[in-house]
């Protein structure tokens, strides 16, 4: 328990107080006072059969008491912790890919930089106190990798640069190319664009023109969706610093902008 010791403390002060410590060092995370309650990051929540009723509530808070004997560990270097029912958030623990994990009990881990790390169930696969301590230590290292969601790769995808981009693992393959002058990402479709794409390809084949779909694929930072299409050129050399595209949605628009931004394409070049 956490006193407040401040004579003459205000209103603000005394409602800030209550905010910031009405949470417990390891409650039980819910889909209606998630947002309110454990918007703090970092956030670790431990996924289980969390239910807390008279019949079940036994077995529940001995998982709970393990959470907080290393919840208390972290405390000093701010992480929030939260015990949640998998079934609950069964819809969460499938977007990180632990829908069939095989575990007991799942970790995902939100981070600062607003990614998820899950732990990985075939590097985690010992007794849940080793699990936690050890998933621990790595995130705080800074050694855990995000779940980046990404579709398959298309069987019959052997382009060595790809148009229709299904999955992140080739957008950022084709992100890194040195080949390449310029990139143009839709998210998702824009007609037109795409009946372009043939002709685009045959007279500028060092300037791709490509779609994805961000409702199934984790964008990277820098290509943040607003709205569908959201169109981006990422020019050679800094295509982590991408243009976003907007004017018209005409062939002649992006035509007369692409010549501004894709100088090294159009040099020379006839008019498409």
């Amino acid at each position: 328990m956490v006193k407040f010791n401040k004579p003459g403390a205000t209103s603000e002060e005394m409602v800030a107080f209550f905010r910031d410590h009405c949470t417990p060092l390891v409650g039980k995370r819910t889909k209606k006072n998630a947002a309110f309650r454990y918007n703090k990051l970092p956030l670790v929540v431990v996924y289980y059969n969390a239910d807390f009723s008279l019949q079940y509530r036994e077995g529940s808070e001995f998982w709970r008491q393990k959470v907080l004997a290393v919840a208390q560990k972290y405390q000093k270097d701010k992480y929030h912790f939260a015990v949640a029912d998998e079934e609950e958030f069964a819809n969460e623990l499938e977007s990180v890919g632990l829908g069939d994990s095989g575990l007991e009990h799942n970790i995902v881990v939100f981070g600062y930089d607003g990614k998820k790390y899950p732990m990985d169930p075939n590097e985690f696969d010992g007794d849940f106190d080793e699990n936690l301590e050890g998933f621990m230590k790595k995130i705080s290292s800074g050694k855990a990798k995000p779940f980046v969601r990404s579709l398959p790769l298309p069987r019959d995808d052997k382009s060595a640069v790809c148009e229709r981009w299904l999955s992140m693992t080739k957008v950022k393959t084709c992100l890194s190319s040195s080949m390449l002058h310029g990139v143009v990402i839709a998210s998702l479709s824009s007609r037109f664009l795409w009946k372009w794409r043939k002709k685009f390809k045959k007279k500028q084949p060092n300037l791709v023109l490509a779609k994805f779909d961000a409702t199934a694929n984790d964008v990277p930072s820098p290509y943040k969706v607003e709205g569908f299409p959201t169109i981006y050129f990422a020019p050679s050399g800094h295509k982590s610093e991408p243009f976003k595209y907007e004017l018209p949605r005409t062939k002649v628009a992006i035509t007369s902008y692409l010549k501004q931004k894709a100088v090294k394409s159009f040099q020379h070049k006839e008019e498409l």
